[in-house]
């Protein structure tokens, strides 16, 4: 097995929180810094793939004001109607996994959540980044199987 490095991820933070006005809504959240170090580029490695995707993503994904900053939401709502359907963000950035523009952006979070999940100091807070990561790829699956 390869040896990762995990000091280009930063104060690693992790939420869960239930919409007060719908039970079936709940929010994960996964936030870090980035950075580059001798053994890994993470903070590079964002900024790539949101150079690989459409220019408006590439535009508004990362945080003017703080660019070494990351946030990545997984939104999930449940009702009888449609079930459960996931929606996510990146730096406040909604996007769902509907166009081929939006792969390199799910690459990242997909290949981000993997590497927290192992970098995660508690079992509480890699439980919550591996649910992220399995709706990361459950809607990479579910795109694929559509085209």
């Amino acid at each position: 097995m390869d040896n990762i490095s995990f000091t280009g991820i930063h104060n690693l933070r992790v939420f869960k929180s239930k919409d007060i006005n719908n039970a079936d809504r709940c929010t994960l959240r996964v936030s870090a810094n980035l950075s580059n170090d001798g053994n890994g580029y993470d903070l590079s490695d964002f900024v790539n793939y949101l150079k690989k995707a459409r220019k408006e993503y590439r535009d508004f994904c990362q945080y003017s004001d703080n660019p070494t900053s990351i946030d990545i939401d997984c939104l999930t709502i449940e009702d009888n109607v449609h079930g459960r359907r996931n929606a996510f963000r990146l730096n406040k950035i909604p996007f769902l996994f509907d166009r081929d523009e939006v792969i390199p952006i799910f690459e990242f979070m997909a290949q981000f959540t993997r590497r927290a999940a192992q970098a995660a100091k508690t079992p509480a807070q890699r439980n919550i980044i591996s649910r992220i990561n399995n709706a990361i790829v459950e809607a990479a699956v579910k795109y694929f199987d559509a085209t």
